[in-house]
Parts: structure tokens; sequence; C-alpha cells
């Protein structure tokens, strides 16, 4: 069995979701609150409060459902699919509902981060096979290419707007991956 954990004041808590053989921790914000993925008879998002309250979070009819980051307001980022292995469906969960992210020209998304503002980072697969990073801000996508780079993702975005992410081969491709920091 997998579990995830988190370390507090020096103490060390096991977390693990109902039934789950495998439990991954994806992220934590400024409250303390956690979010991250199960696998029991599938794959569930979830968040835990920092006072102990374990909410599931699965997409309406996927397969497989992935929560990614949260923000201090308790939005999360996620995404989903319908069939094993098939293309990926971004979300934003915010006060109970699911927000669809839709970026022309996809064909799987995948969000990373949220910041306080609603700043949505992450990466997607274009129509033409390349893997790239995006910005979500105000309902305008921003492509983040790197030169020389096949595949390129966004991880995490700060308040400030700073994103870090990775760039390099593409998936399952060998050759260097380079971390990157983009400032605003």
């Amino acid at each position: 069995m997998q579990r995830g954990f988190v370390l507090r004041s020096g103490k060390f808590t096991t977390i693990t979701g109902p039934d789950a053989w495998r439990t991954d921790i994806a992220g934590i914000n400024a409250r303390g609150d956690i979010s991250g993925s199960y696998q029991s008879d599938r794959f569930h998002g979830f968040m835990l409060t920092r006072e102990g309250v374990f909410t599931t979070i699965d997409a309406p009819g996927p397969h497989d459902t992935c929560v990614q980051k949260l923000n201090a307001l308790g939005e999360v980022v996620g995404y989903y699919n319908t069939a094993s292995w098939g293309p990926t469906y971004a979300f934003v969960f915010k006060d109970g509902v699911f927000h669809a992210i839709d970026l022309p020209g996809a064909l799987s998304v995948e969000p990373q981060g949220i910041n306080d503002r609603g700043d949505v980072v992450g990466g997607y697969q274009a129509t033409d096979g390349r893997y790239r990073g995006f910005l979500l801000r105000d309902g305008v996508v921003t492509t983040t290419d790197i030169p020389g780079a096949t595949s390129v993702c966004a991880r995490d975005i700060n308040e400030r707007g700073n994103i870090v992410g990775d760039s390099g081969p593409g998936p399952y491709q060998s050759g260097v991956v380079r971390g990157f920091l983009l400032t605003k």
C-alpha cells in the first residue's frame, strides 16, 4: 500500500484515501489544506482540510479523476479521462462546482497549479503532437514554449505570477530535462 503523508510541526501523519491501495499527495496550500488523488476501484481526487475534513472529488461520469494543486481559497485544479489511457480533460473545482478548462487545439490537458488569483498553469498535447506549457489568466490562454524543447510543462505559479516548470524531450523519450523559472 502506498500512502501519502504530511509533516507539520515535527509531527509525521500518513494519509490514505477510503479503501485505497495508493494515495498520492500533490499539493498543500498556505492554510495547510492538502490535495491529491487515491486509487481504489479507480482514481479519485480529494481535498483534506487542516481540520481533518476529507472530501472526495470525482468529475461527473469519468473513469479517473486526478487532483493536483489547490489555492488558499480551496479551489483545486485537476483532470479526468473517460476511458483508461484516453485523453485528459481539465477542470477547476470551486465551491462544489466543476468548471471546464478548454484549450483550443489541445488533444489532452493536464493543469498542474493554481494561485490565489485563480491563474492556472499546466501542460497540454497540441494537435501537432508537441507538449506545451500554458498559463490561463482571466480566460486568456498563453502558451509557454522553451526554445529547442519538444516538451514543456508549467508545474506551479505563485502569487507574483512567477511560473516554474520543466522542459526537454517529449514523454517517453530519452534526453536532458531542464527546469525553468519564468518571472513576471
